[in-house]
């Protein structure tokens, strides 16, 4: 399904410059910002989450799920998974700069937040398919203007309860974030897992 969704992008520029927005967004960032960047450029690329996931759940045919003993729940993860390489690559072109930059710690934070990018993507999709968002980049994107509420919060919650365990506690805001990440991470698949979907 991966290997179909990558051939699908690369034969498709509208699709591959949304998808890959989030990699555009990380280097203007880098070139942008020196200090405390990555915190600001995470949070930026997690809210673009839904963007991507959006797209990349259009890509899907229903008659594709029809033929093949593929369910819901296994196409959902897997746009996830695809998802969160992006933010991945992403976090990684603002690794590299900064590294040479000379700022790697503020850097390897955006790796912290690698499961809340997953997190974003399945809760979105579950909302997606839930409250009837059409399958339809673009007949359906103004729909799923909606699922930038939900995946928005869902973004920020790691960060947030970062910045006031730190301040409350005096810990390690990256570690807070990570852990926070980790817990969102889990409660999401635990959600996917639990939730009841229909058949698109």
């Amino acid at each position: 399904m991966l290997k179909k969704d990558l051939k699908l992008i690369s034969r498709t520029p509208s699709y591959a410059i949304v998808v890959m927005l989030p990699v555009v967004e990380s280097l203007f960032f880098v070139s942008g910002f020196d200090k405390y960047v990555s915190i600001a450029a995470t949070a930026t690329i997690l809210s673009l989450m839904v963007i991507v996931s959006f797209v990349l759940f259009s890509l899907e045919d229903s008659h594709y799920t029809r033929i093949l003993p593929i369910n819901i729940k296994s196409i959902i993860k897997a746009k996830a998974v695809l998802a969160t390489l992006v933010y991945v690559v992403s976090m990684i072109v603002i690794g590299v700069v900064l590294t040479f930059k000379g700022a790697p710690t503020n850097a390897l934070f955006g790796f912290s937040q690698i499961p809340t990018a997953f997190a974003v993507s399945l809760i979105v999709l579950i909302l997606a398919i839930k409250i009837g968002v059409r399958v339809d980049v673009y007949n359906g994107f103004m729909s799923a203007v909606v699922l930038f509420i939900p995946g928005f919060i869902i973004s920020l919650i790691p960060l947030g309860i970062g910045l006031a365990i730190s301040i409350l506690y005096r810990l390690s805001f990256e570690l807070a974030a990570f852990i926070s990440s980790l817990v969102e991470m889990i409660t999401a698949v635990a959600i996917l897992n639990a939730v009841r979907l229909e058949e698109f």
